[in-house]
């Protein structure tokens, strides 16, 4: 028996595109806001944003953990999974494709 686990965005967005946006201090600064305005506070607030230090840290965790390696069931790079899994992930492509995943994109393992 086998388990495949659907990330969510929750899952997946800080590990693969966590730069794209948490690179950008001001618009998005990883669900933190500082400042007297509140959260919702506009871009051009510039109290919104954090001081250098934490800026620089967030910058540096946000690249850190969207640059890390992976690994993909079908290509089974460290041929540890189970040729039966694969197998079974081909004869069945179709019915993922049914369901918009793509085999080719089912990550086995992220390293960071």
């Amino acid at each position: 028996r086998y388990i495949i686990m659907h990330a969510t965005l929750m899952h997946d967005w800080p590990n693969a595109k966590q730069y794209e946006g948490g690179g950008e201090i001001a618009y998005m600064s990883l669900g933190l806001r500082y400042g007297n305005n509140g959260p919702f506070a506009p871009e051009t607030d510039e109290s919104i944003a954090p001081s250098p230090l934490i800026a620089s840290e967030q910058l540096f965790i946000s690249y850190m953990l969207s640059h890390g390696g992976y690994g993909f069931v079908i290509k089974n790079e460290s041929r540890d999974i189970n040729p039966d899994f694969i197998r079974l992930l081909r004869q069945r492509a179709d019915k993922f494709a049914a369901l918009g995943l793509d085999i080719n994109k089912i990550q086995s393992r992220i390293n960071i």
